[in-house]
């Protein structure tokens, strides 16, 4: 079969941006953060490879020390491949995947949005993973070696319209198994009515369990038996000045509360209410729209959120600026340019100094936390849903 130029060029273009993003980036090595998670992730790997316990580690890296590792044992599996590559040409792989990821984020998105012109798209796209680069939430997940917009890419290729129906559902399966915060997708399957989805969702997610059980028995049963995933407190202390979820403010507000599993009914409701409001969006034929409400529901709802987990903000604003207006768009233009000052500004990073981590906070520490963070914003913009609802025309769901 031929293909056309036409239809080869968006690769193309992300894979020259992303090639030369990667070379620029990787001058960034002497950045004490530079690859402090992705660290982790090789000594898992290593670990796997080597028979160690996954689940006992404790790893020192340039910016943080006594690291634990936290995702499931088949994500170690995954990593184990990359133990095999020299530090420089896995650090540079990581950069290349991040960018190149992102530019088939902005692709669906745009697809998504209502974009069809492929050259159009294709310029978006080239000139979008260079500008997404600044927001900090990427650049962080860049930097760190973080593994949240190749998630993020797998669940829009699941939700694309070009995702063959009889695959749909297994990416974010697939995803799950490595990353357990994108299971509300899972649910979001479940409250649109898309069962065979949903169903074949969960299959995926368990054939990576068994994946892991088979090759990793004694991890597997560590942590999907003995309780580890529910071990919110491996990741941080709920109560870290950096954790932008609602677990996290709770914890903040009463210093000391314990790590258990508390927090599990809270998630509970907040991911109702976000799935609530992902549905509404779908049946008016926004489901863009939805699936940024159900990943910041997520990023509410998880115990632990990093400020590098917000990588969801760039299919916001893709939605934002193209999303179909009743009236006249500039108020959707103008939050638009509001919202990439925010989010280039390290706004936290400038407000919150290192020596609040590890202490009880005051009232007033407690404000600069939330607003300078990702986390008023988030829960102002999901609560403006039905405000939002008003300017935009209903598209009827087929």
């Amino acid at each position: 079969m031929r293909v056309s130029t036409e239809s080869i060029r968006p690769v193309l273009v992300a894979v020259v941006v992303a090639g030369v993003l990667t070379a620029v980036l990787v001058q960034l090595r002497g950045v004490p953060l530079w690859m402090a998670d992705f660290d982790v992730y090789l000594a898992a790997g290593n670990a796997a490879r080597q028979g160690h316990s996954l689940y006992d580690l404790r790893i020192d890296t340039a910016a943080f020390s006594d690291m634990k590792y936290t995702y499931p044992p088949f994500a170690a599996v995954l990593f184990e491949p990359l133990t095999f590559l020299s530090g420089i040409v896995v650090q540079s792989l990581s950069v290349f995947a991040n960018a190149l990821a992102m530019g088939g984020v902005l692709w669906l998105a745009l697809g998504m949005a209502g974009v069809t012109d492929r050259r159009r798209k294709a310029s978006f796209m080239a000139a979008g993973i260079v500008a997404t680069m600044l927001l900090t939430p990427v650049l962080a997940n860049t930097a760190l070696g973080q593994v949240n917009v190749l998630v993020m890419l797998a669940v829009l290729v699941d939700f694309s319209p070009a995702m063959p129906k009889r695959w749909r559902g297994v990416a974010t399966g697939f995803v799950v198994g490595v990353k357990l915060l994108p299971v509300l997708f899972v649910a979001y399957f479940v409250c649109t009515g898309s069962w065979k989805p949903a169903a074949r969702a969960i299959v995926t997610f368990l054939g990576t369990v068994v994946v892991g059980f088979l090759v990793l028995p004694a991890d597997s049963r560590e942590y999907w038996l003995r309780g580890v995933v529910f071990e919110a407190n491996r990741v941080a202390d709920l109560a870290d000045v950096q954790n932008q979820s609602v677990p996290g403010l709770i914890a903040r507000a009463s210093y000391g509360l314990s790590n258990s599993v508390w927090w599990l009914p809270v998630s509970a409701l907040v991911a109702a209410a976000g799935l609530f409001g992902a549905t509404w969006a779908y049946r008016r034929g926004e489901e863009l729209l939805a699936l940024t409400v159900v990943a910041f529901t997520g990023i509410l709802a998880s115990p632990v959120t990093w400020p590098h987990h917000v990588v969801w903000i760039v299919p916001v604003l893709v939605w934002l600026w193209y999303a179909r207006w009743n009236a006249d768009s500039r108020l959707p233009r103008i939050v638009f340019g509001l919202l990439v000052l925010w989010f280039v500004v390290p706004t936290f990073v400038l407000a919150v100094p290192e020596s609040w981590r590890d202490h009880q906070l005051t009232v007033a520490q407690q404000v600069v936390v939330a607003v300078s963070g990702y986390f008023v914003i988030t829960v102002v913009a999901l609560a403006l849903l039905p405000v939002w609802s008003r300017r935009l025309r209903t598209v009827e769901v087929t």
